[in-house]
């Protein structure tokens, strides 16, 4: 099930959504039980196809069952943000912010709120936080530059224009991704190579067997 996970996370991030979902759902079959990722992945899946309701649903099931993780309180942060609950979106990314100091996206997410709460000098502190995280991180540094410049007072300001400053989903997901990838195929590359026939019986079968084939796995069940 981790690994169709991780398939799913690497399609949805390379903008394959199609292949996300089916990955998810494969997921799904190795396991009776809803993996906390799995509806992560999901949710996010059904951001990209402007069903957010869904989406908001799918990511606080995850969040409930495990309430830890600092990416899915980010999310719904984000979610929240949108639907113009910015009250509950602060509550949510001051949560993640608690949870994982070192995920920037939490940090650019609370400068957002205080922007569109004006308070500037707030969100600058939020800001310098993304770029002790990430020193070249570009939108932080955007956004430094428009409170300096006082262009956020009048971006806000402009009634005739408003604009609504863009929040940021996380773009880590489940850890170690690329590693556990990485051992994946190469376990199956040694089971390709490795593998070799010994003795048949004594008894005089004409079937050879071979160590560990029964359990292996077969690269073309993931693809």
């Amino acid at each position: 099930m981790r690994v169709y996970q991780h398939l799913a996370w690497c399609s949805f991030r390379h903008g394959n959504i199609e292949s996300a979902l089916k990955y998810i759902q494969k997921a799904g079959k190795r396991s009776k039980e809803k993996n906390v990722y799995s509806l992560y992945i999901k949710g996010r899946c059904m951001i990209c196809l402007d069903n957010t309701q869904e989406a908001f649903d799918l990511i606080s099931q995850a969040a409930q069952q495990l309430p830890t993780e600092a990416v899915f309180w980010t999310s719904l942060a984000v979610l929240l943000y949108y639907k113009r609950k910015i009250n509950e979106s602060f509550e949510h990314i001051t949560l993640a912010t608690s949870l994982k100091h070192e995920l920037w996206e939490v940090w650019y997410n609370l400068g957002i709120l205080y922007e569109t709460c004006k308070q500037p000098e707030e969100a600058l502190i939020a800001y310098d936080m993304v770029l002790s995280i990430d020193p070249k991180q570009p939108d932080a540094q955007k956004r430094i530059l428009a409170i300096k410049q006082h262009k956020y007072t009048e971006e806000m300001n402009d009634s005739q224009n408003p604009v609504q400053l863009q929040m940021k989903h996380p773009t880590q997901c489940i850890p170690n991704t690329l590693t556990i990838l990485r051992n994946y195929w190469k376990h199956n590359e040694q089971q390709q190579t490795t593998l070799q026939p010994v003795q048949p019986p004594q008894n005089g079968a004409n079937s050879l067997v071979f160590p560990g084939a029964t359990d292996s796995l077969n690269e073309s069940n993931v693809n």
